[in-house]
Order: structure tokens, then sequence, then C-alpha cells
């Protein structure tokens, strides 16, 4: 009975928008919907083309809850806006990556070449561990603006050598134009990981919808490697991949439950890296300041015994 007040209450006040671009390590939630037979969420997912999108909509508070790179999370912070920190969603193992044209084979041959990237993406701290990683200077090269949505057409026509790419987009310029693999976020020594972040300016009643939003997600998830075969199946006919490219991309991502993402947020490990990437982001002139930990707040949700439950007993 309570949930059902919950629900009329949210329904009646502020709706919760959340945005989200592609990337497999966000379908958990889009399953959830899928899957919700009274499609009753209070929340509503605004699927968006890019992640320079997402974090317009969130700044210009568009929307008050977004799934995206921990990168970018801490550039919105940096540029002012407050934050709180949900959950790690994943951690990339391949699934960022450089791809060239087919007639090129190695880093070395993009010397003198345009190189497409998303500036306000995980696709800029890529680049600079390409970068270092192959003993390379940005100078050697010639970097242009190539958001996500755009990326395919810019590729097929031949504007830019290679691209740093991502996701589904990523798939396509290997698997449907020939794309050659030149480097990718299983080579770095470094972790990228994605999140799902709130702003801290949320009324009572959007608060309430997080902690919905919060139990699809990781309920999704349980359920997406339960019913692999099937899950598999409904992410390609969402996101237009076949099946096997769907599999091959969940592959080179990890996936984060609830229990591992509280106990990475904890732990102290978690506030180094974040020092360190801030400390990175900030020699690489991504932001102005240097972070910890703490300048985050991480939140308490009081639902938190009820969305495990939930969880264990594999419902979505």
């Amino acid at each position: 009975m309570l949930s059902i007040l919950l629900l009329g209450a949210c329904q009646e006040q502020t709706q919760l928008r959340v945005a989200v671009s592609p990337w497999l390590g966000f379908e958990p939630v889009h399953l959830a919907h899928r899957l919700d037979a009274n499609q009753q969420s209070p929340y509503q997912l605004i699927e968006l083309t890019t992640p320079s999108h997402v974090v317009h909509s969130l700044e210009t508070n568009q929307v008050g809850a977004a799934f995206l790179s921990l990168d970018q999370a801490i550039r919105v912070v940096d540029r002012g806006l407050d934050l709180q920190l949900l959950a790690i969603t994943d951690q990339s193992y391949g699934a960022d990556a450089l791809v060239s044209q087919s007639h090129i084979n190695t880093s070395a041959e993009l010397q003198e070449q345009t190189i497409g990237y998303e500036s306000n993406s995980l696709g800029a701290l890529l680049a600079a561990d390409w970068l270092e990683y192959d003993g390379f200077s940005a100078e050697q090269f010639v970097f242009v603006e190539a958001k996500l949505d755009e990326q395919l057409r810019l590729f097929r026509d031949g504007d830019v050598s290679a691209l740093l790419s991502a996701g589904p987009v990523k798939s396509r310029l290997i698997d449907n134009l020939n794309g050659n693999l030149l480097f990718d976020s299983s080579e770095s020594p470094r972790i990228y990981y994605r999140a799902l972040v709130v702003r801290k300016d949320l009324s009572e009643s959007e608060k309430l919808q997080v902690k919905r939003l919060v139990s699809d997600h990781f309920a999704g998830q349980q359920w997406m490697f339960q019913n692999l075969v099937e899950a598999s199946k409904l992410i390609a006919r969402r996101t237009q991949l076949y099946s096997r490219e769907v599999d091959s991309e969940i592959a080179r991502i990890q996936y984060y439950n609830q229990e591992q993402s509280e106990s990475l947020i904890n732990s102290i490990d978690f506030e180094n890296y974040i020092q360190n990437l801030s400390q990175r982001m900030h020699s690489l002139g991504l932001i102005n300041n240097n972070f910890a930990a703490e300048d985050f707040s991480f939140f308490e949700l009081e639902a938190l015994d009820s969305i495990k439950v939930k969880a264990e007993d594999g419902g979505v």
C-alpha cells in the first residue's frame, strides 16, 4: 500500500527526468523498463544521442539525473554544479576504442591524419591515454570534434582517418564499415568508470523516484545476466546491433552489481582514484580544479534494504 501511495505522490508532483546516451553498460535500466508489464515507472528516461548532450541536459536543469562517465561527472562538478554519486555502473574493458579506416593498420600511419573524438566525453581522456601508451604527442595528429551521433557519417564519407568511439557506434564502425581496431581501453593501465549521478537540488518527490531508478538499474542488470540469451536479443533490437555484436560488447564491459558499486565507492582505493583522475584531468586542461572523493556526496538510499531484496528475488 505504501508503495502505491508513494507512486501516486510522484505522479502528482515533479517527474524525475533521467538522461542516458548509447552505452551497453546502461542497458539494464532499459531492460527494466521493457520488462515492466505495468509500465508504472515514476521517472522518465530521456534518450539522447551523445554523451555531450547528456552533460548539457544535466547542466541546464533539463534532467535531474544522468548516466555518464565518471570523468564527465567530474567536469560537471568542476563547472560549479553540485552532484551526488549514486552508483558505479560499470568499467570499460575494451568497449572504448580508437578505430581507423580499413587501409590504416597502425597508429604510426595516422600521423598528420585527422582523428575525430567527442571532446566533452570520455573520448578526450582516452585520446590522451592512447597518445601516452603509444609514445606520441597530440601535435603529430589533427584532432577534430566528432560527436557520437556524427561518427558513422564522418567515417563512411572519409572525412576522418580514425575515430575515438564507444559502444554500439564503435561496433558498427568495425563490423559494418570495416574499421580497424588500433587501441582500446583494455590496453590502457588506467580505469574508465561510468556512473549514475543526480543533481543535489532534487525535490523530495524526485528523491523518492531516485530509489526506484537505482532499484530498476540493478534489478535489470541481474535479470540480464540470468537471462543472457533473451537479454541479448532485446538489446540487439533496441540498439540495432546483431546479437553477436551485443555479446561481444558485453564481454568488453565489467558490470558492477549494487554490492560491488557500494563497496567501491566506500573504499580508500576509490578516494585515491578520484584524486588521481582529477589531477590527470587538471594536467590535461580538461578541468580547472583538483577534486577528492569528499567533493562528491554519496546518496544514502533509505530503501536500500528493500532494493536488495527485490534484486535477490530476481524481479524487475
